[in-house]
């Protein structure tokens, strides 16, 4: 039975005991009571009546949202707040406003070397990341602050950062699907992961999906 028609019910239960019966509501229709005892239990029926509608009415009305939200939570959908924010049930990793420069990035097996500082604008600044074509090895020019990504999955720029810290190397042998991660001059955290190889005006070049995160 509907929380309304409770209430309703209830509020003809109580009328019909403050005027000692003879009321008809609707099809309701109460005969004339004329024991003080029978209006009293009449007037309890009613107010129990409006309590528990009443009840029904608050767990409705509090009760729908979460629902709506737990429903979002199981089918992975985003849900629309009042205030037409969107807010969305899956935790995200990184934000966008970390990430300093993300995209594709061709290293060339030459003398040059690469400032993750200053990409996509490189080769210009400090000499950072270099690729010897010859032996295939990619690593920073000066330091030790790279190391080789093992998987699985994808890293974080705190996952990227704390395999460096562990994992130092001057070089790293890559080929196809090598994952690195680096560490720049400006404590950025760099994420290199190489696609193939390609033949640029005679030099072999390095042709990587590179994710650059500032640093937090």
């Amino acid at each position: 039975m509907e929380a309304l028609t409770i209430l309703t019910l209830g509020v003809i239960c109580l009328a019909a005991a403050a005027v000692g019966g003879g009321l008809k509501i609707y099809k309701a229709e109460f005969p004339h009571i004329a024991s003080v005892r029978r209006q009293a239990l009449l007037a309890a029926v009613g107010a129990l009546a409006v309590g528990v509608a009443l009840v029904l009415l608050f767990v409705t009305k509090t009760g729908g949202g979460r629902g709506d939200d737990q429903a979002a939570s199981r089918t992975g959908e985003t849900k629309v707040s009042p205030s037409g924010r969107l807010g969305s049930t899956s935790p995200v990793a990184e934000t966008p406003g970390n990430v300093f420069w993300r995209g594709e990035r061709e290293f060339e097996g030459t003398a040059t070397a690469y400032d993750l500082d200053a990409i996509p604008g490189s080769p210009e600044g400090n000499d950072e990341l270099s690729y010897d074509a010859a032996t295939r090895k990619l690593g920073m020019s000066y330091s030790s602050d790279s190391a080789a990504w093992p998987g699985p999955g994808t890293p974080t720029s705190a996952d990227c950062r704390r395999r460096v810290k562990t994992h130092r190397q001057q070089d790293i042998q890559v080929r196809p699907e090598t994952m690195a991660c680096l560490i720049t001059d400006q404590n950025r955290v760099a994420f290199i992961r190489v696609k193939a190889f390609a033949t640029r005006d005679g030099h072999e070049a390095a042709v990587a999906e590179v994710t650059i995160w500032n640093p937090r």
